[in-house]
């Protein structure tokens, strides 16, 4: 049971670090796509 409890321990803690990294992801990809729409708009 314990060993159990380790080991969704450990999962939530991977979970976490990578929920991280997909946000700073996600938010270097909608910066890429603002960048690109205000360069579409500024050409027409």
């Amino acid at each position: 049971m314990i060993e159990l409890l380790v080991v969704l321990i450990i999962i939530g803690i991977l979970v976490s670090l990578n929920m991280g990294n997909f946000s700073r992801s996600s938010e270097k990809n909608m910066a890429k796509e603002a960048k690109a729409n205000l360069q579409l708009i500024y050409a027409a």
